[in-house]
């Protein structure tokens, strides 16, 4: 389905898993265990904790939309215990954890992004992360 909408140019946003699995479609592929491949990184599965506290900091690349909506730093939830480690080609990283885990992807054409955290889970407490629902409906609205 990922490889399909991207070929008829429609846009795709994925959200943790939805991320992951852009970056397999795409022939990238996975960390199966963070914490059991990687060692001592930040730990990103972060059960039982509330879905909408941050539990960590990401990076974003400068002048990527993730930067533009919402900075350079800023905190996020996690609750994954996969994440990608080989980037797809036709991929690019536009955010990263302190540990050098992927935070955020997109397209070469900017129209498949992707997320590692869950942004729809903070929107309550954090409402400023509805920015990258409202910048996903935009390039929705673009497309003829």
């Amino acid at each position: 389905m990922v490889k399909e909408t991207e070929r008829v140019h429609k846009p795709i946003l994925g959200i943790c898993r939805g991320q992951q699995v852009i970056n397999v479609a795409f022939g990238g592929s996975l960390y199966q265990d963070i914490q059991s491949q990687l060692g001592n990184s930040t730990k990103h599965e972060q059960y039982p904790t509330s879905w909408e506290i941050p539990t960590h900091y990401i990076n974003t690349v400068a002048h990527s939309w993730l930067n533009d909506l919402l900075g350079d730093r800023f905190a996020v939830n996690s609750f994954h215990h996969q994440a990608v480690h080989k980037l797809a080609t036709g991929l690019t990283v536009i955010a990263t954890s302190d540990d050098g885990i992927i935070e955020g992807i997109q397209s070469n054409d900017g129209q498949v992004i992707g997320v590692q955290f869950h942004p729809e889970m903070m929107i309550h407490s954090y409402p400023t992360f509805r920015k990258i629902f409202a910048y996903f409906a935009k390039l929705v609205e673009t497309v003829e």
